[in-house]
């Protein structure tokens, strides 16, 4: 799980993912109280297969994606290793993607 997670982290220049859990007890800190969760990593991990066979398509059909990934000065090409991470975390459960709904009590 380390070893998708924290690419992934890095990549996408995110600081880090916490777990369900831990975004309960945050909420819960900040004085929220927990109405429901959410897992919506089904449908967001669909999203990704998409988001895959779109960049292969374009990587076969389009010399410019080529050219890009070749680029040593693009910055933003570790994103095509970043996608195909992010898919396998969802696939193998290393990532969820939820949704947590709370309320502040009066």
């Amino acid at each position: 799980m380390r070893h998708l997670l924290e690419p992934i982290c890095r990549e996408g220049r995110l600081l880090g993912m916490g777990d369900e859990i831990e975004y309960r007890l945050v909420a819960e800190a900040a004085g929220f109280r927990i109405m429901s969760f959410e897992d919506l990593s089904r449908p967001v991990r669909r999203t990704w297969s998409v988001i895959i066979k779109r960049l292969l398509g374009k990587l076969v059909t389009d010399a410019r994606y080529r050219r890009f990934l070749r680029d040593a000065d693009a910055s933003e090409r570790i994103f095509a290793l970043t996608v195909l991470r992010i898919w396998i975390a969802y696939r193998t459960g290393s990532m969820r993607y939820g949704l947590l709904t709370v309320e502040k009590p009066r």
